[in-house]
């Protein structure tokens, strides 16, 4: 649908559009949800937290949020929609697959699980398979 009807706009006015129609829905439930009347949940005579408050956390790991919900939630978007005019659509989608792949070395990284074997030898296939796509797809 976005390289159908997104023709003509830049990747950050689509994104504008995807997110700023998903915060304001967003903030209009929770909006709506904070009326106490509608919002509380009560038991046993107390009310509970809901669903909708933000937890309470220092403000580093705020930080840590904002800059993960920025890559994940706009900056890959942008490039995506970036890449859909760019590439074609069939590499775009092989591309966008290969996600997996990152979980490998991160959870080394950051857990010190090492890969299995497998996995290793699966991550290899999807990086051929790939490579093998880019090259036919640069030719045609």
């Amino acid at each position: 649908l976005t390289k159908k009807f997104g023709v003509g706009m830049t990747t950050f006015e689509i994104n504008f559009i995807r997110f700023g129609f998903a915060g304001f829905i967003m903030a209009l439930v929770s909006g709506i949800l904070s009326i106490p009347q509608l919002g509380s949940t009560r038991v046993s005579g107390h009310v509970e937290e809901s669903w909708f408050q933000l937890p309470k956390a220092p403000r580093s790991m705020w930080l840590r949020i904002t800059i993960g919900v920025m890559f994940v939630s706009f900056l890959q978007p942008a490039l995506t929609n970036y890449a859909m005019f760019q590439i074609s659509l069939a590499l775009l989608l092989t591309l966008e697959s290969i996600g997996p792949l990152y979980s490998l070395p991160l959870s080394y990284v950051l857990q010190g699980d090492k890969p299995t074997f497998r996995a290793s030898i699966g991550a290899l296939l999807a990086v051929i398979g790939i490579m093998i796509l880019s090259f036919r797809g640069m030719t045609r």
